[in-house]
């Protein structure tokens, strides 16, 4: 899959390479400290907040957030990790417009049943998750005990979130919890 998306420009992926693309950039990005992975948090950066302190009028519609976030550390979840390395990847989003469902729309590679696996996985039964989680236990399916427990023993966020990315990249783009 390396030498795949070596030689394709990402837009000429197939979903299943895209996340696997998205994934090592997240590996990557992890390494190199520009993101750091932060529970509760989908995606947080100083300028980017710098940007909604400012007035409305002081705003510059056509930035868009990768040029805001470029070199920029960002504290991220591990939906907002994929959020920032696809927008890295698609450089479009225009940082006024920028807001929760278009975070869900660079990411339609990845089905809702994975992004929502991923958030429970990362999450756990933080605050508000214990019942984010139940909602999706009946939806899916979802043995609650192995998502909770898929990263059990590990106490770093940037390790938990490791996991998740390199479980993604072994199953070909695809987050696969295991069995029972």
């Amino acid at each position: 899959m390396t030498n795949i998306t070596k030689q394709k420009p990402f837009s000429k992926l197939t979903d299943a390479e895209k996340r696997v693309t998205i994934a090592k950039d997240v590996l990557k990005q992890l390494r190199a400290k520009r993101l750091i992975a932060t529970h509760m948090v989908y995606f947080n950066s100083e300028k980017v907040e710098e940007f909604y302190s400012q007035t409305i009028f002081n705003r510059d519609t056509e930035l868009e957030l990768s040029e805001v976030i470029k070199d920029e550390k960002c504290n991220v979840c591990a939906l907002g990790s994929l959020f920032v390395c696809a927008v890295d990847r698609l450089d479009k989003l225009k940082l006024i417009n920028f807001g929760r469902c278009q975070m869900q729309d660079y990411l339609m590679f990845f089905s809702k049943k994975q992004l929502d696996l991923i958030e429970c996985v990362f999450e756990k039964d933080m605050g508000f998750m214990s019942e984010y989680m139940s909602k999706y236990k009946s939806k899916y399916k979802l043995d609650l005990k192995i998502a909770i427990n898929y990263t059990k023993g590990i106490r770093s966020p940037a390790k938990q979130m490791e996991k998740i990315m390199k479980n993604i990249i072994r199953n070909k783009g695809t987050f696969i919890l295991p069995k029972k």
